[in-house]
């Protein structure tokens, strides 16, 4: 805690939260269990780590090694929650 401080260990903390939440809603996409509200979760999980992250970024600053670790991260998860978006099956 003291390498990065309270509050962004709280931040942290909450990434981590976050992370898992997004990573439960991708995984209930890739089985077809509530496709929708699980897009929604995962749109919305992401938009707040992103969130998290830019405070995260913007205390430490973009060049810390955690951030672009962390900047990595969100462009991976990013990146699997819009692949399996696009392999819902269409409603007819």
């Amino acid at each position: 805690m003291s390498r990065y401080g309270t509050e962004n260990a709280r931040n942290l903390i909450s990434y981590a939260d976050k992370y898992s939440v997004l990573l439960e809603a991708i995984r209930r996409i890739e089985m077809n269990m509530q496709t929708s509200r699980n897009t929604k979760t995962g749109q919305q999980t992401m938009s707040e780590i992103t969130d998290v992250l830019s405070d995260i970024s913007g205390k430490l600053g973009s060049q810390n090694k955690l951030v672009k670790e962390l900047q990595q991260f969100n462009s991976e998860l990013r990146s699997r929650l819009n692949k399996s978006i696009s392999r819902i099956p269409v409603k007819k």
